[in-house]
Protein backbone atom coordinates (compact mmCIF):
# COMPACT_ATOMS: atom_id res chain seq x y z
CA UNK A 1 0.00 0.00 0.00
CA UNK A 2 0.67 3.36 -0.13
CA UNK A 3 1.91 5.10 3.05
CA UNK A 4 0.33 8.89 2.41
CA UNK A 5 -0.08 11.79 5.19
CA UNK A 6 -3.11 13.65 4.30
CA UNK A 7 -2.78 17.79 4.59
CA UNK A 8 -6.25 19.04 5.45
CA UNK A 9 -6.07 23.01 5.64
CA UNK A 10 -6.98 24.50 2.57
CA UNK A 11 -5.62 26.86 0.83
CA UNK A 12 -7.69 29.57 -0.29
CA UNK A 13 -5.89 31.38 -2.98
CA UNK A 14 -5.08 27.24 -4.80
CA UNK A 15 -7.71 27.00 -7.80
CA UNK A 16 -8.28 24.30 -10.33
CA UNK A 17 -6.40 25.85 -13.21
CA UNK A 18 -8.58 25.62 -16.58
CA UNK A 19 -5.70 25.14 -18.69
CA UNK A 20 -4.54 21.52 -19.63
CA UNK A 21 -2.00 20.10 -16.70
CA UNK A 22 0.80 17.63 -17.44
CA UNK A 23 0.26 14.25 -18.99
CA UNK A 24 0.48 12.21 -16.19
CA UNK A 25 0.46 8.28 -17.49
CA UNK A 26 -2.61 6.39 -16.72
CA UNK A 27 -0.77 4.65 -13.95
CA UNK A 28 0.61 7.69 -12.40
CA UNK A 29 -1.19 9.90 -9.51
CA UNK A 30 0.14 13.44 -10.36
CA UNK A 31 -0.43 16.89 -9.35
CA UNK A 32 1.81 20.28 -10.51
CA UNK A 33 1.22 23.77 -8.38
CA UNK A 34 2.13 26.52 -10.42
CA UNK A 35 2.72 29.98 -8.80
CA UNK A 36 3.14 33.34 -10.57
CA UNK A 37 5.73 35.17 -7.98
CA UNK A 38 5.49 38.42 -10.76
CA UNK A 39 2.13 39.58 -9.99
CA UNK A 40 1.12 37.43 -7.29
CA UNK A 41 -1.31 35.73 -8.81
CA UNK A 42 -2.99 32.91 -7.35
CA UNK A 43 -1.58 29.34 -7.94
CA UNK A 44 -2.52 27.19 -10.13
CA UNK A 45 -3.02 23.46 -9.59
CA UNK A 46 -3.57 21.06 -12.03
CA UNK A 47 -4.45 16.90 -10.59
CA UNK A 48 -4.81 14.80 -8.34
CA UNK A 49 -3.92 14.62 -4.38
CA UNK A 50 -2.00 18.14 -4.17
CA UNK A 51 -2.76 17.98 -0.71
CA UNK A 52 -1.86 13.69 0.02
CA UNK A 53 1.87 14.23 2.04
CA UNK A 54 4.67 11.68 0.92
CA UNK A 55 8.06 11.90 1.64
CA UNK A 56 9.55 15.10 0.07
CA UNK A 57 13.16 12.20 -1.42
CA UNK A 58 16.08 15.09 -2.43
CA UNK A 59 13.76 18.42 -3.13
CA UNK A 60 14.30 18.43 0.97
CA UNK A 61 18.02 19.79 -0.11
CA UNK A 62 16.14 23.24 -0.75
CA UNK A 63 15.26 23.37 2.36
CA UNK A 64 18.04 22.23 3.82
CA UNK A 65 20.32 24.59 2.31
CA UNK A 66 18.00 27.57 3.64
CA UNK A 67 18.63 26.47 7.50
CA UNK A 68 21.93 25.82 6.84
CA UNK A 69 22.73 29.05 5.40
CA UNK A 70 20.48 30.72 8.28
CA UNK A 71 22.76 29.13 10.66
CA UNK A 72 26.11 29.40 8.72
CA UNK A 73 26.98 25.83 8.51
CA UNK A 74 27.80 25.74 4.77
CA UNK A 75 29.51 28.48 2.72
CA UNK A 76 27.94 29.33 -0.66
CA UNK A 77 31.72 30.29 -1.79
CA UNK A 78 33.96 27.52 -1.30
CA UNK A 79 32.20 25.00 0.83
CA UNK A 80 33.96 21.76 0.42
CA UNK A 81 33.09 18.60 1.48
CA UNK A 82 35.68 15.62 1.74
CA UNK A 83 34.78 11.93 0.62
CA UNK A 84 34.62 9.64 3.09
CA UNK A 85 36.01 7.03 0.78
CA UNK A 86 32.26 4.59 0.93
CA UNK A 87 31.86 3.36 -2.40
CA UNK A 88 28.48 4.04 -3.63
CA UNK A 89 26.34 3.15 -6.69
CA UNK A 90 27.27 6.13 -8.63
CA UNK A 91 30.34 7.84 -9.89
CA UNK A 92 29.08 11.30 -9.17
CA UNK A 93 29.11 9.91 -5.30
CA UNK A 94 32.69 8.89 -4.84
CA UNK A 95 34.84 12.28 -4.94
CA UNK A 96 34.85 15.72 -3.02
CA UNK A 97 31.76 17.70 -3.35
CA UNK A 98 30.93 21.00 -3.11
CA UNK A 99 27.55 22.55 -2.53
CA UNK A 100 26.58 22.84 -6.20
CA UNK A 101 27.42 19.24 -6.87
CA UNK A 102 25.52 18.36 -3.76
CA UNK A 103 22.44 19.66 -5.66
CA UNK A 104 23.10 18.56 -9.26
CA UNK A 105 23.81 14.66 -8.44
CA UNK A 106 22.16 14.24 -5.28
CA UNK A 107 24.29 13.08 -2.70
CA UNK A 108 22.99 12.25 0.18
CA UNK A 109 25.81 11.60 2.66
CA UNK A 110 26.71 15.35 1.86
CA UNK A 111 22.83 16.31 3.29
CA UNK A 112 24.23 13.75 6.19
CA UNK A 113 26.99 15.92 6.87
CA UNK A 114 24.96 18.84 6.86
CA UNK A 115 22.17 17.34 9.38
CA UNK A 116 24.76 16.58 11.83
CA UNK A 117 26.54 19.91 11.96
CA UNK A 118 22.98 21.56 12.50
CA UNK A 119 21.46 18.47 15.39
CA UNK A 120 18.02 16.80 14.83
CA UNK A 121 16.65 19.21 17.29
CA UNK A 122 17.72 22.44 15.27
CA UNK A 123 16.54 20.95 12.39
CA UNK A 124 13.09 20.29 13.36
CA UNK A 125 12.78 23.81 14.68
CA UNK A 126 13.89 25.57 12.06
CA UNK A 127 11.51 22.93 9.43
CA UNK A 128 8.63 24.18 12.17
CA UNK A 129 9.32 27.55 11.56
CA UNK A 130 9.47 27.16 7.93
CA UNK A 131 5.75 25.36 8.44
CA UNK A 132 7.61 22.66 6.00
CA UNK A 133 5.45 19.85 5.61
CA UNK A 134 5.03 17.82 9.27
CA UNK A 135 8.40 18.79 9.98
CA UNK A 136 9.52 15.33 11.66
CA UNK A 137 13.03 14.24 12.01
CA UNK A 138 14.25 11.16 12.47
CA UNK A 139 18.13 9.73 12.84
CA UNK A 140 19.37 8.38 9.40
CA UNK A 141 17.83 9.85 6.18
CA UNK A 142 14.27 10.86 7.31
CA UNK A 143 13.69 12.83 4.55
CA UNK A 144 14.19 9.32 2.09
CA UNK A 145 13.05 6.90 4.47
CA UNK A 146 10.77 8.90 6.87
CA UNK A 147 8.92 10.75 8.77
CA UNK A 148 9.25 13.89 6.77
CA UNK A 149 6.57 14.09 4.94
CA UNK A 150 5.32 17.23 3.01
CA UNK A 151 2.19 18.08 -0.30
CA UNK A 152 2.48 19.78 -3.08
CA UNK A 153 0.29 22.32 -2.17
CA UNK A 154 3.14 23.24 0.64
CA UNK A 155 5.84 22.94 -1.01
CA UNK A 156 4.27 25.59 -3.48
CA UNK A 157 3.97 27.63 -0.47
CA UNK A 158 7.07 27.32 1.22
CA UNK A 159 8.92 27.93 -2.23
CA UNK A 160 7.13 30.98 -2.92
CA UNK A 161 8.48 32.54 -0.11
CA UNK A 162 12.16 32.97 -2.30
CA UNK A 163 11.25 36.73 -2.94
CA UNK A 164 10.74 37.97 0.59
CA UNK A 165 14.06 35.60 1.75
CA UNK A 166 17.57 35.60 1.25
CA UNK A 167 18.95 32.65 2.26
CA UNK A 168 16.12 30.67 0.09
CA UNK A 169 17.07 32.75 -2.89
CA UNK A 170 20.69 31.88 -2.16
CA UNK A 171 19.26 27.63 -1.60
CA UNK A 172 17.73 28.01 -5.39
CA UNK A 173 20.82 29.59 -6.35
CA UNK A 174 22.67 26.40 -6.06
CA UNK A 175 20.32 24.17 -8.36
CA UNK A 176 21.19 22.97 -11.77
CA UNK A 177 20.05 25.38 -14.97
CA UNK A 178 18.19 24.18 -17.55
CA UNK A 179 17.08 26.43 -21.06
CA UNK A 180 13.45 25.50 -21.74
CA UNK A 181 11.98 27.84 -24.53
CA UNK A 182 12.83 31.47 -23.34
CA UNK A 183 12.44 30.09 -19.47
CA UNK A 184 15.72 29.22 -17.50
CA UNK A 185 14.78 26.90 -15.23
CA UNK A 186 16.10 25.87 -11.64
CA UNK A 187 14.66 22.57 -10.26
CA UNK A 188 15.77 19.78 -7.77
CA UNK A 189 14.42 16.24 -8.38
CA UNK A 190 13.50 13.54 -6.16
CA UNK A 191 12.65 10.04 -6.49
CA UNK A 192 12.02 7.43 -3.93
CA UNK A 193 9.55 5.09 -2.27
CA UNK A 194 6.64 4.96 -0.26
CA UNK A 195 7.86 3.31 2.17
CA UNK A 196 10.75 1.14 1.52
CA UNK A 197 12.54 -0.32 -1.26
CA UNK A 198 10.28 -3.63 -1.66
CA UNK A 199 6.58 -1.58 -1.42
CA UNK A 200 4.70 -0.81 -4.68
CA UNK A 201 5.19 3.16 -5.27
CA UNK A 202 7.67 5.38 -6.70
CA UNK A 203 7.66 8.86 -5.74
CA UNK A 204 8.85 11.04 -8.22
CA UNK A 205 9.43 15.25 -7.57
CA UNK A 206 10.60 18.15 -9.65
CA UNK A 207 10.39 21.68 -8.18
CA UNK A 208 11.92 24.99 -8.30
CA UNK A 209 11.50 27.96 -10.13
CA UNK A 210 10.74 29.52 -13.75
CA UNK A 211 11.96 32.35 -14.75
CA UNK A 212 12.20 34.65 -17.82
CA UNK A 213 12.50 38.16 -18.64
CA UNK A 214 9.12 39.04 -17.84
CA UNK A 215 7.60 36.22 -16.33
CA UNK A 216 8.78 34.78 -12.52
CA UNK A 217 7.15 31.05 -11.64
CA UNK A 218 7.72 28.45 -8.87
CA UNK A 219 6.52 25.49 -9.30
CA UNK A 220 5.97 21.89 -7.52
CA UNK A 221 5.88 18.43 -9.86
CA UNK A 222 5.10 15.06 -7.85
CA UNK A 223 3.73 12.06 -8.92
CA UNK A 224 2.69 8.54 -7.47
CA UNK A 225 3.22 5.43 -9.02
CA UNK A 226 2.99 1.87 -8.71
CA UNK A 227 6.36 -0.04 -9.33
CA UNK A 228 4.05 -3.07 -11.25
CA UNK A 229 4.75 0.12 -13.85
CA UNK A 230 8.16 0.14 -14.31
CA UNK A 231 10.00 3.29 -14.54
CA UNK A 232 12.81 3.15 -16.90
CA UNK A 233 14.42 6.25 -15.28
CA UNK A 234 14.87 7.40 -12.06
CA UNK A 235 10.71 8.78 -10.73
CA UNK A 236 12.49 12.64 -10.07
CA UNK A 237 13.87 12.98 -14.00
CA UNK A 238 10.59 11.52 -15.12
CA UNK A 239 9.11 14.20 -13.44
CA UNK A 240 11.23 16.79 -14.75
CA UNK A 241 10.58 15.75 -18.26
CA UNK A 242 6.83 15.91 -17.61
CA UNK A 243 7.27 19.95 -16.15
CA UNK A 244 9.63 20.23 -19.13
CA UNK A 245 6.58 18.72 -21.49
CA UNK A 246 4.35 21.18 -20.18
CA UNK A 247 6.32 24.37 -20.14
CA UNK A 248 7.03 23.79 -23.44
CA UNK A 249 3.44 24.46 -23.94
CA UNK A 250 2.50 27.10 -22.32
Amino acid sequence: MIKIFLFLYLVPSFTQAKLNGPMFAPEEIGCLAFANLTNGSETQIFGENCGVRTRPCSTFKIALAEIAFNNQKINSKGEHFKWDGIKRDRDALNKDQDIYSWMKDSVVWVSSIIVDRLGLEKTQSELNELKYGNALVGPNEFWIKGPLAISVNEQILYLSRQSKNENLLKAIGTLPIDKVDDFEVSGKTGSCFSTNKNDVSDIGWFIGRAKSNQRNYTFALRFIKNKKNKINTPAGVRAKELFFEWLNQQ
